[in-house]
C-alpha cells in the first residue's frame, strides 16, 4: 500500500475512533480505552510512516503517553500471538513427525509379522516329520526325525530366507504385539518356536498382524518411545 493510501486509511480510521471520545481531566484529550483495533493503528503509523507518539496522538486526539503505552502493549501482544503461533507449529511438526515414524514401525512390523507367517506355516507343515535346528528368527534348519538328515523341503527356501531376513528388535516388538492381541504365548521369545509348540493359531494370528491394522503397543520397546 502506498504512503498516501496508508495515510488516508488512518486519517479515516481515525474518525471512527474519536467518535468513541470520552473527555475530562480539563486536558481535552480523548480518554476512553484504548481498544485493539486502535492499537493496530497506532503501531502501523508508527511502523510504516515512522510517525512519532505525539504525531499519532495529534492525529487520534490521545495523550502521546497513552499512545506510547498502546504501542507497547500491541507490540508485547504480537509477540506473544507470534511465540504461541511459532510453538504450535512445531508441536504439529513433531506430531506429524511421530506419525510417520510411527507407520514406519507399523510397516516393518507387518513385514516382519509376513515373513516370520511364512516360516512359522513351513515349520507347521514339517511338525510330525522333523525338528527344528537353530531358531527361527536368525535362521534354522529342520532335520529329519528318522534319520537326522536335513530336510530338502527347507534348503529350497534358503533363496526366500536370504532376501527376507528378520531384524532381532523388530521380532521382539512383533512379539509384543502378538502377546497383546491375542494373549500369551507358551514361550518367551520367536526364538523357543518349534516344532513341539508350533500350531495354526500362531500361523493365522501372524497373517493378521500381517494384513491387518496394527495399533500402539504398552508393552513394544518402540512404540513407547514416541
Amino acid at each position: 500500500m502506498k504512503e498516501q493510501a496508508l495515510i488516508k486509511k488512518i486519517e479515516d480510521q481515525a474518525k471512527i475512533f474519536k467518535s468513541r471520545a470520552i473527555t475530562g481531566h480539563g486536558d481535552g484529550k480523548r480518554h476512553d480505552l484504548v481498544k485493539p483495533d486502535e492499537q493496530k493503528s497506532m503501531w502501523t503509523a508508527q511502523k510504516r510512516l515512522d510517525w512519532s507518539p505525539q504525531k499519532i496522538g495529534g492525529i487520534l486526539n490521545r495523550d502521546w503517553r497513552t499512545v506510547k503505552q498502546a504501542i507497547e502493549s500491541y507490540k508485547l501482544a504480537e509477540q506473544a500471538t507470534q511465540q504461541q503461533q511459532k510453538a504450535t507449529a512445531n508441536a504439529e511438526a513433531v506430531l506429524i513427525l511421530i506419525e510417520h515414524q510411527l507407520q514406519k514401525h507399523f510397516d516393518d512390523l507387518a513385514q516382519t509379522a509376513k515373513i516370520l507367517a511364512h516360516r512359522v506355516e513351513r515349520l507347521l507343515s514339517y511338525k510330525d516329520t522333523a525338528y527344528i535346528v537353530g531358531d527361527i528368527v536368525s535362521g534354522a534348519s529342520l532335520s529329519s526325525k528318522v534319520d537326522g538328515q536335513v530336510v530338502t523341503g527347507w534348503l529350497r527356501e534358503k533363496e526366500y530366507d536370504a532376501k527376507h531376513q528378520i531384524e532381532p528388535y523388530l521380532a521382539t516388538c512383533l512379539f509384543a504385539h502378538y502377546e497383546s492381541k491375542f494373549g500369551k504365548l507358551s514361550f518367551k521369545e520367536w526364538s523357543q518356536l518349534s516344532t513341539g509348540n508350533v500350531n495354526c493359531e500362531i500361523v493365522n494370528n501372524l497373517k493378521f498382524l500381517a494384513y491387518g491394522k496394527l495399533k500402539v503397543c504398552r508393552d513394544c520397546p518402540i512404540c513407547l518411545q514416541m
